[in-house]
């Protein structure tokens, strides 16, 4: 059973397989003030991870990317049992997660590199400009539960590549995938720009949505509303 331990007094939210019904898992049911406390917590350390540059930040990304391969198997195993899924099917979000992280560190230089636009008349054609871009330091990725493996690596990492620090919000039907993905992001010794929250679909709103304001620079929500 997969599980993240909650703080003493914390609801949580029970993960059933849906062949059977069996209890596969327990999650936090975070609360708007701790995924507040959370998304702070990744400002903190934002600044350093932008400053590393997308060279430095390619180094993580690829080691992650060892990681999913190496843990193949086990997270076809967790994914499967949270969603019921064929076992092939299972097998194939941990690979093509493996393929879409690696475009991304691949790319990232490139695509973020500053580019200088030609002026466009005469009164301009002395000066110089420059287009430079910047991450949001922090944004909220919320996932569905079809894909609950693979949706994280598609949304997440373009933004890690990008210098951003990221809090991801799954489905609570199918939230042990994530929790996955981020315990490797952390096993393998990856800077703290990443993080999971767990709550029910009340809390997608009033958690996320509510700190839009002060604690979140962008949010990116996949799924229907």
């Amino acid at each position: 059973m997969t599980a993240i331990q909650p703080t003493t007094g914390q609801s949580t939210i029970e993960v059933r397989n849906p062949a059977d019904g069996t209890v596969v898992g327990e999650v936090p049911n975070d609360s708007a003030e701790t995924v507040a406390a959370k998304a702070r917590e990744l400002r903190l350390f934002q600044p350093e991870w932008e400053a590393m540059g997308a060279k430095g930040r390619k180094r993580w990304l690829l080691k992650f990317q060892d990681w999913i391969l190496d843990n193949a198997d086990h997270i076809a195993n967790v994914l499967q049992s949270e969603t019921g899924k064929p076992g092939v099917e299972a097998a194939m979000e941990a690979p093509m997660s493996a393929d879409a992280l690696s475009y991304w560190a691949r790319n990232a230089e490139a695509f973020l590199a500053d580019i200088h636009p030609k002026p466009h008349n005469l009164l301009t054609r002395t000066k110089r400009l420059t287009t430079a871009y910047r991450p949001y330091p922090v944004v909220g990725v919320i996932t569905p539960w079809n894909f609950p493996f693979l949706m994280p690596a598609v949304d997440v990492m373009p933004a890690l590549a990008a210098g951003a620090s990221v809090l991801l919000k799954p489905s609570e039907v199918t939230p042990l995938s994530a929790v996955e993905f981020v315990r490797g992001w952390t096993e393998i010794g990856a800077p703290p720009v990443l993080a999971v929250a767990t709550g029910d679909g009340e809390n997608d709103r009033c958690n996320l949505g509510a700190s839009l304001g002060d604690d979140f620079s962008a949010v990116l929500f996949k799924g229907h509303l």
